[in-house]
């Protein structure tokens, strides 16, 4: 069987849109669909999408959170309204899958994600060197990474490989 070859194709939200107005005979093939019904057709898609979200569905994207260590510092907020030292505003992960953190040499080394009883579990929380574990919170709003050693520097990034809710369709290149 042949195949395209190809893995590039996408759709932005108005494409979402159209092709599910077309497909439903709403509008023909060169009818232009008025902006009224697209703003209806938009705040719908995402109604569905987070109903989904919270039925289970796996709506969800793989992004990478880089958060670079400050030296003394071992937890960091992440989320749309984190604050704090060395916290990161982008949207929550809701899952770190895994991580690494790379020194200003562009060394890598593996960041073991250990859970809350394993964090607790260790001994003298305020040792400082190389961070070799982390426990993730994902809280409501901005989750917390508390690293483990503190960071001795402000010469690493901890580089996250998460998972996070797919954004909301606001825009028509969505």
């Amino acid at each position: 069987m042949a195949t395209s070859g190809t893995t590039v194709f996408t759709m932005t939200r108005d494409d979402i849109i159209g092709a599910a107005l077309r497909g439903l005979h709403v509008y023909g093939p060169t009818d232009t669909i008025p902006s009224a019904d697209i703003t209806y057709c938009a705040q719908a898609l995402n109604i569905v999408c987070k109903s989904l979200a919270t039925k289970g569905a796996l709506i969800w994207t793989i992004s990478e959170v880089l958060v670079p260590t400050v030296a003394g510092n071992a937890t960091y907020q992440i989320g749309p309204t984190a604050t704090g030292t060395g916290a990161v505003v982008t949207n929550r992960p809701m899952r770190i899958n895994n991580a690494y953190i790379r020194d200003s040499y562009g060394n890598d080394q593996e960041l073991q994600i250990t859970s809350r009883y394993e964090y607790d579990q260790l001994g003298q929380k305020t040792s400082s060197g190389q961070p070799n574990q982390m426990f993730y919170d994902p809280q409501l709003t901005n989750g917390i990474i508390t690293l483990y050693n503190v960071p001795a520097d402000s010469l690493s990034t901890v580089h996250l490989v998460s998972k996070r809710q797919v954004q909301d369709f606001n825009l028509s290149t969505d």
